[in-house]
Formats: C-alpha cells, sequence, structure tokens
C-alpha cells in the first residue's frame, strides 16, 4: 500500500503528513501525529523558557554584567530552537507559525540610566543569577526530548524537510546547555 501524503501536497487539510478529516489514520500517520503532539509540548515549554528570559534587555547589559551576556546568547539559541520547532510543526503538522508567539520584550525603561543605579544592578544581577539557575534545570530535558523526537521522526523516514528542523533544535538546545557549563567571562 502506497502512503498518500495528507495536507497542502494534495490538498487535504491535516499537514503534509498529517491524516486526512474523516479517514482512518494508519500506523504511520497516528504515529506522526504522537510526534505533533510531543513536539509542540516541548514548543510550548521553550516558549515559557524563553519569554522568562525575554522580559528584560540583557543584551543591553551584557557589557556590565556577565551573566546577562550569557542570557542574551541564550536568549537566541532558544529563540533559533523554538523557529525550527515551529518549522517542524508547520511542515508535518500543517500548523502555520504564530507570529504573535513569537518571544516579546516587554517595555523597559531607559536601560543605561537604571545601569548606572547600584541597587538595580544588584537585582538585576540576582534575577539573572535565579534565570540561568532556572535554565540549568530546563535546557538538558528539553535537549534530551528534541533529540527523542528527531530519532522518533528518523525512525518515521520522514523526509529532510521535517527533520532538519528537529535536528536544528536539537543542535541549538546542546549549544545553550554547553553555555551553561562555561564560567561567565
Amino acid at each position: 500500500m502506497t502512503r498518500q501524503p495528507a495536507g497542502p501536497v494534495n490538498g487535504q487539510p491535516g499537514g503534509q503528513f498529517g491524516v486526512p478529516s474523516g479517514g482512518l489514520a494508519t500506523p504511520t500517520q497516528a504515529a506522526v501525529q504522537e510526534l505533533t503532539a510531543r513536539a509542540e509540548t516541548l514548543l510550548k515549554r521553550l516558549r515559557e523558557v524563553e519569554d522568562a528570559l525575554t522580559d528584560q534587555e540583557w543584551w543591553l547589559m551584557g557589557r556590565a554584567m556577565a551573566e546577562a551576556r550569557v542570557l542574551a546568547e541564550m536568549t537566541s539559541l532558544l529563540s533559533v530552537a523554538r523557529g525550527e520547532l515551529e518549522t517542524f510543526l508547520a511542515e508535518v503538522g500543517g500548523q502555520r507559525n504564530d507570529a504573535e508567539s513569537a518571544a516579546r520584550r516587554k517595555e523597559q525603561d531607559d536601560v543605561f540610566d537604571l545601569m548606572s543605579d547600584p541597587m538595580w544592578m544588584s537585582g538585576s544581577r540576582e534575577k539573572a543569577i535565579a534565570l540561568l539557575r532556572m535554565c540549568a534545570a530546563q535546557i538538558q530535558p528539553m535537549r534530551q526530548y528534541a533529540n527523542v523526537l528527531q530519532a522518533n521522526a528518523e525512525k518515521l523516514r520522514l523526509p529532510a524537510v521535517a527533520i532538519d528542523p528537529l535536528s536544528i533544535a536539537s543542535e541549538r538546545l546542546a549549544e545553550a546547555e554547553e553555555l551553561l557549563r562555561q564560567p561567565p567571562r
């Protein structure tokens, strides 16, 4: 039995590799649906961590605070991983990237003025250290989860257009994990 892809390729809803609406799922289609659901779970967690990091303009404070520099790099890596997961879900699950879900920085007072306030800098350093600890607890499990998703996608013999985003997400999460191992410079 040859498998007909559902979704944009042949005009049926459900994503390129999804289940056609109104039809029964083959075992492969059911496995792809499960993989998609798990990828959505990882994406949700990744967005939560990314949102926690983007409430402050850490990159502006990078010269004054090593922890801020690490957080800025971490934010960048997580942003790429999030984008790749969104790409995977768009390719496999037929979901569109949610432009509104992209990381949003909250409005800040003039950070440069605040950086001259030792109390504010002390509070920011404490916050940065707490965020780094949170990342240390979250990044490794997310990387392992992404690796499992990638392995399962490969097992299902999904095309490179579906596997590559998972591979890139895993690589960025591995880089984030390595970043946390390095002493702040």
